[in-house]
């Protein structure tokens, strides 16, 4: 059988995230997440962001919605535009590390917890 794969362009609205820090020259900055999956049923969703020891910590979702989609690896995203010092990201996610290695950069978590008393130290940015 042969198998057509189909993407399609979308246009989304991207949240704006004005933060000021004292001290820290600020600049605009897109935020992005980027999970390569195993299938087109994944969903990638940026649910908050936090100031955390002068890095951004952005903590990500990812979630299989459509279990029986086509087996095709595609990359699914989400992003943030922020007006925010220029200072290391450290990118998170909850949920199942898929195989592949463009996904090293990221750090899986099972839940939100593991990191919860690191984040309530820091100063939420953004939450979705």
């Amino acid at each position: 059988p042969k198998v057509i794969v189909v993407q399609e362009q979308q246009a989304v609205e991207v949240p704006y995230i004005d933060v000021d820090l004292p001290g820290a020259d600020r600049k605009e900055r897109t935020i992005t997440a980027e999970i390569e999956a195993p299938s087109a049923g994944y969903n990638l969703e940026i649910q908050d962001v936090y100031a955390v020891n002068n890095e951004l910590w952005v903590v990500s979702r990812l979630e299989e919605e459509n279990p029986s989609a086509p087996k095709t690896t595609v990359r699914v995203s989400d992003r943030v535009v922020m007006n925010a010092p220029d200072i290391p990201v450290r990118q998170y996610v909850v949920g199942q590390r898929p195989d592949g290695s463009f996904n090293e950069q990221y750090t899986f978590i099972n839940s939100r917890e593991q990191i919860d008393s690191q984040l309530t130290s820091g100063k939420q940015l953004y939450s979705k």
